[in-house]
């Protein structure tokens, strides 16, 4: 079809251009063409601005944190990426395990290595243990004392001189040092002879009066029959009178240790897991502290290294097994096996710390961080809040931190009911809060525990084989007697009354001048 050439008139009068602007029309285009790449970039920014926004809105949505990454998976296997609050680097928590760095809390996690099988800890890059603790000034600020309980100081309390001088100053007694050596001994005549211990004495004894419970894990057993060697002073590889009990338990408990860190074996019973886990690991740190050369270093790198793996990168926790939601009861554990290997020279990653006070803040049972529960938003115990606070102590909370000194009392105030019940766990945990409060709460808490504590070791003439132990359902029953049995119960008793040696007092800037320190190995 034909078209008709268009006329002025058949074009809308809104697109006429007058020949006369059409010099104007063309300045203006050069002019928005110039802005061109301006109006672009804004664009591109806003966009980017918007998304940034969205991708934050949706981080908050989903759970904790803001654009910090931690690393997260099981053992040995490579790691997913989680948020975590609070952290302002990248991550890497696989093999954070290094080398001391004198004196400090916490360090920076190092660099990456690419076998995760390599042994971090060199021991010979630990400072060695000088003449003296490290000087103190009288007006010392509370973080060095802090940074005293997390170096290898701590342990050297437990040198001869200190720890007569300890013993004295802090309210042992003749009677409750003869009451550590009759269980020793005890100890030391259950002792399999494949330097293991069983969680029923009686299969290794043969006597009944000894105790027998209805499960078993010898990784637990063995792990808390040697800490109150250890804690005694008895070093492992070195003489005395323990020395082949110690070196054939040690022997025992580095062969349970695999290259990924774990200790117990897959059949083990799911609840003693982590809690076995920190008690050997406890062992085996304090062993490298006491005598860094010995056999035992490398296994107790591992198995520290895998508590760091296993803590929980939501809530801080730990429980039974590895990345379970915490529960203060394991917790409690962790951190006192992640402080021996502080003191044992190894580094601990700032972010595990930094996640463990999240635990804290969970597990709170009032608004004024004095009471604390078994798991987030249970009601609390007296145990639970001395285990929280005594993890508050060592992670450096003053006395005057909100919610210590009434959490304190609350523990104090429990004590007389606790007779009746008998709770050694409970006993174990607050003895060591009031120690480290020190001052009134301590002279109340010391001889009314310890007395308790003597008169319920069996002693006498008619004790047999148990001569020595401490029984969990002799007089009453205890609380988890029937699940430790008398090895749990006796070092528990143990480690309770060797409170005044076992670590440097936490808060105390003047330490007794008699002490002499040259004796102590390391």
């Amino acid at each position: 079809m034909d078209q008709q050439p268009a006329t002025d008139q058949d074009i809308p009068k809104s697109i006429v251009i007058d020949e006369s602007n059409i010099e104007s029309f063309s300045s203006i285009r050069n002019t928005l063409k110039s802005f061109v790449p301006f109006f672009i970039s804004v664009i591109s920014h806003l966009l980017l601005l918007l998304s940034m926004v969205w991708i934050y809105t949706s981080i908050q949505q989903r759970g904790p944190g803001v654009s910090f990454f931690a690393s997260r998976g099981d053992v040995g296997k490579s790691l997913e990426f989680e948020r975590i609050e609070g952290l302002n680097e990248d991550l890497n928590l696989e093999n954070a395990i290094l080398e001391h760095m004198p004196f400090e809390v916490s360090a920076e996690p190092g660099p990456k290595h690419s076998n995760p099988e390599v042994a971090l800890f060199r021991p010979e890059n630990i400072p060695e243990l000088k003449s003296q603790i490290p000087a103190i000034e009288p007006k010392a600020n509370l973080a060095s004392l802090v940074q005293r309980q997390w170096s290898k100081a701590a342990v050297s309390s437990r040198s001869p001189g200190m720890k007569a001088a300890l013993l004295k100053s802090e309210g042992g007694t003749n009677d409750s040092e003869k009451a550590v050596v009759r269980g020793l001994n005890w100890l030391s005549e259950h002792q399999a002879k494949d330097g293991s211990w069983s969680l029923s004495p009686s299969a290794v004894c043969g006597n009944q009066s000894c105790g027998e419970v209805n499960v078993e894990s010898r990784e637990a057993a063995t792990g808390l029959a040697i800490l109150p060697f250890l804690g005694a002073g008895h070093v492992p590889g070195e003489k005395g009178p323990y020395k082949d009990v110690l070196d054939k338990g040690m022997e025992w408990l580095v062969s349970k240790v695999n290259k990924q860190g774990r200790l117990m074996p897959p059949d083990s019973p799911n609840h003693f897991h982590m809690y076995a886990h920190a008690i050997v690991t406890i062992v085996l740190c304090e062993a490298t502290a006491l005598k860094p050369d010995g056999p035992w270093r490398a296994a107790a790198q591992r198995s520290a290294q895998y508590i760091v793996n296993a803590q929980n990168r939501t809530d801080g926790g730990w429980r039974y097994a590895p990345g379970d939601a915490g529960d203060t009861s394991v917790f409690g554990w962790q951190v006192m096996a992640l402080r021996s290997a502080r003191v044992a020279g190894m580094n601990i990653p700032k972010p595990t710390t930094t996640l463990a006070r999240r635990w804290l803040t969970i597990a709170q049972a009032s608004n004024d961080q004095s009471a604390y529960a078994y798991q987030r938003g249970r009601p609390s115990t007296p145990v639970m809040t001395a285990e929280a606070l005594l993890c508050r102590q060592l992670f450096g909370d003053s006395p005057r931190a909100r919610g210590m000194a009434r959490g304190t009392m609350l523990v104090m105030d429990d004590l007389s009911r606790s007779f009746s019940i008998r709770n050694y766990y409970y006993w174990y945990y607050a003895t060591q809060l009031m120690h480290n409060s020190g001052g009134k709460n301590w002279s109340k808490w010391n001889p009314l525990i310890r007395e308790k504590l003597i008169s319920e070791q069996l002693s006498g003439k008619d004790s047999g084989h148990a001569f020595g132990s401490w029984q969990p359902l002799l007089p009453t029953t205890d609380r988890w007697g029937r699940t430790g049995g008398a090895i749990m119960q006796t070092s528990l008793a143990l480690l309770t009354l060797e409170v005044y040696y076992r670590y440097l007092p936490l808060y105390q800037v003047e330490l007794p001048k008699e002490a002499e320190l040259s004796g102590f190995s390391g």
